[in-house]
């Protein structure tokens, strides 16, 4: 009997503990159920709680998720009302005594993996890293540019007369013409009536020497040299035909059409545009030099008409572009060494025009280098490289390769830990080989030193 009561209360001993265990082990799991719940919250009304989204029932604000896990330890946590109120920890604002909330993507590499991160902002890589180096340079800025006609060097050739075009010794585009050089031949019943007036004046007045002098001076301004009207007196007849020399050395650029001229005259305006088009198209593709030109043998041209525009190249200009953040190292007659392509020559010259805006809203401004061209050797729309000695520069410089243009913006690659992350940068001075950081890191950070290789072809950057 004794025997059989110790059994049944070893039974009932064994079948207690069992039972203390399983409600010890089921409390630790509702414990830790309980303890990975997420609350959601109203960060206006800490009162409003509850373990699911929604929306508040009083102010209507969208419930904060609010997260008790030890996995942000890296997050910043921010007061949504208040700007400027961060900190690394949870609390509450110190302006209006809400809660501090985590602040989306603030959580860092140190609580998630690397490989999990978006690689448009985040890279995983082994590639050499580098720190700025405060140091001071010598600037040398290297541009590109090209020969160009110096605009003050065209001259205009009109007709000081009506009349009919009978020869034409110019016949294309761009051909080299001399001073006194013949370019057309011309007839015209006004010039034939001003030369029958000074020979009449001549044979029956020959006492009237104001009269005579005042003929003549009227056959000067209509365009005839001295040398035609002492043909003319010695003749004693009237030619026809009258010839027109060049008065300048150079090349035809440009002439008008009968057409073109009437619309001219009919509008100070249109003529404008329309002589400075007309020029703009013949001075910038001299590949077109073998058009033929406007005007043609039988022409009628009408008085105060332009016909050739000449321009001379002994003097000529070398544009160049210089990019936004070099313009400040840029000063006038400051020495520039000029490579012509193809040619291979080098030239010798200063800077003496800076040009006061940017050009058609690019983001280079165009300087001018003037240069002797007496023989010719430097033609138009020769492409040139250019070397200007800046002076020396103190400042934070990285090499060119880490950093990556987006256009309206620069951006490097920091390393923190184990990644590298983007940063926009604002940067300075630039040379051949390195650029000024003015602000974006410091000297201590570390960033890639070719930001080529964080990201592929089809790739692209988000900033944060």
């Amino acid at each position: 009997m004794k025997e059989k009561l110790r059994s049944e209360f070893y039974i009932a001993l064994l079948l207690f503990s069992i039972s203390l265990f399983s409600c010890n082990k089921n409390a630790k799991n509702d414990e830790h159920d309980h303890t990975s719940e997420q609350t959601y919250y109203c960060p206006m009304d800490t009162d409003i709680v509850q373990d699911e989204p929604g929306v508040c029932p009083k102010c209507k604000m969208n419930l904060v998720k609010k997260d008790t896990s030890s996995k942000d330890k890296g997050a910043v946590y921010y007061c949504p009302m208040c700007p400027g109120q961060e900190q690394n920890k949870p609390g509450i604002c110190k302006v209006c005594n809400m809660d501090l909330i985590v602040k989306p993507d603030s959580t860092i590499e140190g609580n998630q993996d690397p490989i999990t991160m978006p690689v448009n902002s985040t890279v995983f890589s082994k590639v050499r890293s580098i720190k700025p180096v405060e140091k001071t340079i010598s600037i040398k800025i290297e541009s590109k540019g090209y020969i160009s006609y110096d605009p003050n060097r065209f001259q205009n050739v009109s007709i000081r007369y009506s009349g009919r075009i009978e020869k034409l010794y110019v016949k294309y585009a761009y051909q080299p013409v001399r001073k006194g050089q013949k370019l057309m031949e011309i007839f015209s019943h006004e010039l034939r009536t001003a030369q029958h007036e000074y020979l009449f004046i001549l044979k029956n007045d020959t006492e009237t020497s104001d009269l005579i002098n005042l003929s003549r001076q009227k056959l000067q301004l209509l365009g005839m040299t001295m040398n035609q009207i002492e043909d003319l007196e010695k003749a004693g007849h009237v030619h026809p035909i009258t010839t027109i020399y060049s008065p300048y050395d150079g090349y035809v650029v440009e002439s008008f059409s009968t057409e073109e001229n009437q619309g001219m005259n009919s509008s100070p305006k249109t003529e404008s545009a329309s002589k400075m088009g007309s020029m703009n198209k013949q001075t910038a593709n001299p590949s077109d030099a073998n058009n033929d030109l406007l005007t043609r043998e039988g022409t009628y041209v009408n008085k105060g008409q332009e016909i050739f525009k000449i321009v001379n190249a002994d003097m000529v200009w070398g544009i160049l572009d210089i990019y936004a953040e070099n313009i400040s190292s840029v000063k006038l007659n400051q020495p520039v060494v000029l490579k012509v392509e193809n040619t291979g020559e080098v030239i010798n010259g200063k800077i003496n025009f800076i040009e006061p805006d940017y050009s058609n809203g690019s983001k280079t401004m165009k300087i001018r280098v003037y240069l002797n061209n007496k023989n010719h050797r430097l033609k138009i729309g020769n492409l040139l490289y250019a070397q200007i000695e800046g002076g020396n520069k103190k400042g934070m410089w990285i090499p060119k390769t880490a950093v990556i243009d987006l256009g309206n913006e620069r951006v490097v690659f920091v390393k923190n830990k184990d990644v590298y992350q983007t940063r926009r940068v604002e940067t300075g001075s630039s040379t051949s080989e390195e650029m000024e950081i003015l602000d974006g890191i410091s000297g201590e950070e570390e960033i890639a030193e070719n930001a080529q290789y964080m990201i592929d072809s089809e790739g692209f950057v988000k900033l944060k």
